[in-house]
């Protein structure tokens, strides 16, 4: 997300481009993962 002077009350809601991710992080926080951009409906 970068970096901002204040808070932005902006919520996370899935993860994308998960293939290019390190295999050495694991992400185990629920949230849904793509490996690359969602299809928006």
């Amino acid at each position: 997300m970068g970096a901002f002077d204040k808070p932005t009350n902006t919520k996370m809601t899935m993860h994308i481009f998960t293939k290019d991710k390190g295999d050495y992080y694991e992400i185990v926080d629920g949230l849904p993962q793509h490996e690359q951009a969602p299809v928006r409906s």
